[in-house]
């Protein structure tokens, strides 16, 4: 469980944690909720966002880790199965579920969010299942992300989820993924494979990126790596402040292949 491999977004000195949110796709949560509720306990984690739990409506509060209540809640339609998402909020954080429903287009895009209510802060997730229509999935991602930004003016935005797209891959599907993206203000927290070599899952904000650290998990509870996202001293963000960096060299042949993924997401 304790297995990771760092991926920081930047480097935080001397901050305060404010809170963390892990994404898996657990691929079937039935049978995985102790090994859930042991990984979440050793992470410390304020927010565990799902794909593929697989459950129907009926079952969803029977799948919920001790110390955690379901926040919402996607569920496919029958006879569809599997696929799905759900978001769980540590008890005592107080939270609004966000009715995303006329957006989900079953297995091409399904969402469900939240509201942190003493935040500014809307935490979603989205699944799409390997191989349909993208198209589709940009354009209700675009229609969807729109509808928060006008619902909820100023609101900074965290979308984790397996958008089954490699990231790592120079292709068409990849370059339209991160123009969606970044047309909606949003970039990519983790550049790092989640599934054998592929960057399938992701957690993209349009929050500061001097306040957060990303790093990949390995639970070992499906054949997908876990994503956990920590945020710093969010309360104390001004957007019109100076923001001071702390410059350090790392020229290893990593470091190096990650500078260039980031200079390839850059429209020049």
């Amino acid at each position: 469980i304790n297995n990771s491999r760092s991926v920081k977004v930047a480097y935080v000195d001397n901050k305060c944690k404010f809170f963390n949110v892990f994404h898996l796709n657990v691929q079937s949560i039935r049978k995985k909720i102790e090994m859930l509720e042991l990984l979440l306990e050793s992470l410390n984690c304020s927010i565990l966002t799902l794909n593929e739990h697989w459950l129907v409506v009926e079952e969803s509060q029977l799948f919920v880790p001790q110390g955690y209540s379901l926040a919402n809640i996607y569920c496919r339609k029958p006879p569809l199965t599997r696929g799905g998402c759900s978001i769980f909020v540590k008890n005592g954080l107080d939270y609004q579920p966000i009715d995303l429903e006329k957006f989900c287009i079953d297995t091409v895009f399904e969402v469900t969010a939240v509201l942190l209510s003493k935040t500014n802060i809307i935490v979603a997730t989205i699944y799409r299942t390997p191989g349909l229509d993208l198209d589709c999935f940009l354009s209700s991602l675009d229609s969807c992300v729109g509808f928060l930004y006008k619902k909820y003016p100023s609101r900074h935005i965290i979308i984790s989820g397996d958008f089954n797209i490699d990231i790592l891959k120079d292709d068409l599907n990849t370059t339209n993924l991160l123009n969606t993206l970044r047309s909606l203000n949003l970039y990519c927290l983790n550049h790092e494979p989640t599934r054998n070599v592929a960057c399938l899952d992701n957690i993209v904000t349009n929050m500061f990126k001097n306040d957060i650290e990303c790093q990949i998990i390995e639970p070992h509870i499906s054949d997908h790596s876990g994503i956990l996202a920590v945020f710093y001293d969010f309360m104390g963000n001004d957007p019109n402040k100076q923001t001071y960096f702390k410059r350090m060299k790392d020229l290893t042949p990593k470091a190096i292949r990650n500078f260039r993924m980031v200079l390839s997401e850059v429209d020049w």
